[in-house]
């Protein structure tokens, strides 16, 4: 969001399939589905289990993001969802940092002292991720703990 540069695509698994008769055309079975399958979608090899335990840590140098989507199209998250933030791994991000999410502070009019004048609250950290997949410009974290419905465009940083 800052440079306008595309970091990545994000793909949206729909279903599952076994591949029955090779050839060209091939034939495939349809296994399960999430949503309905469509002409055009894009059939890609399931990548192998990635079940590893990483501990949870924060980072060890100053590391700022936001929140560029959250899966499943949705426009507002919460405790247990997936979000993916606008840093990878050539921004130093690992597996198993926890990061903050915070809410930026919010104009306010003050008008105590006699007269109005513009206030800026002070920004409020609402919740945690946990980074849990590293690509080279793009990580997804899980949401451990939000206080408030997080969205895209909100910022993560050293808790």
């Amino acid at each position: 969001p800052t440079t306008g540069e595309v970091l990545g695509y994000e793909a949206t698994g729909v279903g599952a399939a076994r591949l029955e008769q090779p050839g060209d055309p091939a034939t495939l079975r349809v296994l399960s589905t999430k949503t309905e399958i469509v002409q055009n979608d894009r059939l890609l090899p399931i990548p192998p289990a990635d079940i590893v335990n990483y501990p949870l840590r924060a980072p060890s140098k100053p590391m700022e993001a936001q929140v560029l989507s959250i899966s499943g199209d949705y426009t507002a998250a919460g405790n247990n969802y997936v979000v993916s933030i606008s840093r990878g791994a050539k921004d130093g991000v690992e597996r198993g940092y926890v990061l903050g999410l915070f809410r930026p502070g919010q104009k306010v009019i003050d008008r105590f002292e006699g007269r109005a004048r513009d206030l800026v609250t002070p920004e409020e950290r609402f919740g945690l991720i946990y980074i849990f997949r590293v690509f080279d410009r793009l990580s997804f974290g899980l949401v451990m703990q939000a206080q408030r419905p997080l969205a895209v465009g909100d910022a993560v940083r050293n808790p």
